[in-house]
C-alpha cells in the first residue's frame, strides 16, 4: 500500500460524491449531539494539512482531527462542530510539492494493521522503517534525504 489515505476514501467508501456530501451526512446522522451543523459554507483561517501515519489530516484548535484531501480542501472538525467559526467549515492548506511528498512517504514500507477496510488496516498499520509522517516546514528533498540515509 504506497498510497497515502485521505478524505477521497472516506467518502468513495460511504458512497458519497463529494466531501462536501458526506460532511452533511455525518452531521444529520449526528442529529442533534452537533451545535451547530455544518453550514454549507467554507470561511476563516485555513488549516494546515499534515500527514499522520499515513493519512492526510488537518487538526482543529480544539484537539480534533479530520481527514482532508486536496481535491476538496474544507474541514469540518466533529469534534467541536467548528463552533468558533460559526459552523462554517475551514479552508485547508496544502503543499505545493505534495505530489513529491506522497512518492517520497509512499516508499516508506509499511505493515498494515487490522481492520474491516483498507483505511482500517492502514489506521492501524506500523512502519517497517521510518514513519510516514510530514508537516510543514519539511521539505519533500529533507524526506528524500531521509529515505536514502535509511537505504530506501
Amino acid at each position: 500500500m504506497n498510497e497515502l489515505i485521505s478524505a477521497k476514501h472516506i467518502i468513495k467508501r460511504d458512497n458519497c460524491a463529494t466531501l462536501a456530501a458526506w460532511i452533511r451526512l455525518v452531521c444529520q446522522s449526528r442529529g442533534n449531539s452537533l451545535d451547530p451543523h455544518w453550514t454549507g459554507k467554507t470561511s476563516g483561517e485555513a488549516v494546515t494539512a499534515i500527514v499522520d501515519g499515513g493519512r492526510w489530516i488537518a487538526k482543529c484548535e480544539c484537539s480534533g482531527a479530520e481527514y482532508v484531501s486536496p481535491d476538496e480542501p474544507i474541514f469540518f472538525c466533529f469534534a467541536c462542530a467548528n463552533f468558533d467559526n460559526g459552523g462554517d467549515a475551514r479552508p485547508v492548506t496544502f503543499p505545493q510539492d505534495i505530489k513529491d511528498i506522497e512518492w517520497e512517504l509512499g516508499k516508506r514500507p509499511i505493515v498494515l494493521g487490522k481492520g474491516g477496510n483498507t483505511i482500517e488496516r492502514v489506521f492501524h498499520s506500523a512502519p517497517s522503517t521510518l514513519p510516514r509522517t510530514w508537516s510543514p516546514p519539511t521539505t519533500a528533498d529533507d524526506l528524500k534525504r531521509e529515505n536514502e540515509e535509511a537505504g530506501l
